[in-house]
Formats: C-alpha cells, structure tokens, sequence
C-alpha cells in the first residue's frame, strides 16, 4: 500500500493517505505549524519540522505514535529537511539562524 503524508499547517495536524484510494486513513496531531515531512531510510520513521513550535517530531510509520519531540537553541522556524541514506544523516535548516547541518539518525533509524 503506497501513501502520503500530507502537512496541515493551519489544522497542526498531518493526514496520512491511502495513494490507491484517496482515503484519509489517519490524523495525527503536531506541534505548531508543522512545515517539511521527511520519510527515514528504512521507511519506518517519519520526520515532521514545526516552524512556529521550534521542533522536530519523530513518527513511527506504522502506528503513528509520536516517537521523539527533537527540540534545540538553533531550531528558529526548522524547515528544511532531508535524509542521506548512505551515511544515515538527517539535514535540517534553521532558516531564521540561516543555518543548516546534519544529525546522526540513531542506529535503530
């Protein structure tokens, strides 16, 4: 089953949906304004930026449970993001620090 996941950022929310059907099979609640979606290298997490919550959500892809909220000083309006499989990096922009780098995925990721 192939699906999206599609940000609400006026409703905090992301909706994820079935690509065969169009279904909305599930609503999930985020922080402020959630803004870049970014899916892991093995499928399993799902990166949500919230640029007015200053945070970076992880979901587990299967049951939609909040996995870990990433918060950090540099995170002013988190934006960009990005998944280097091969060197199991997540990129992120800072776009009101005008900073971007990388985090190390944990090995589990």
């Amino acid at each position: 089953m192939g699906r999206l996941v599609v940000l609400a950022k006026d409703a905090d929310s992301i909706s994820v949906i079935d690509a065969d059907t169009g279904e909305t099979t599930r609503t999930v609640e985020t922080d402020f304004n959630p803004h870049e979606v970014a899916v892991g290298p093995g499928g399993e997490e799902v990166y949500v930026t919230c640029s007015l919550g200053g945070s970076l959500i992880v979901y587990d892809a299967d049951t939609w449970e909040r996995a870990e909220t990433i918060t950090h000083e540099d995170f002013d309006f988190p934006h960009g993001l990005a998944v280097r499989k091969s060197a199991g990096d997540l990129w992120l922009a800072s776009t009101a620090t005008g900073s971007a780098g990388p985090g190390r995925l944990p090995a589990s990721r």
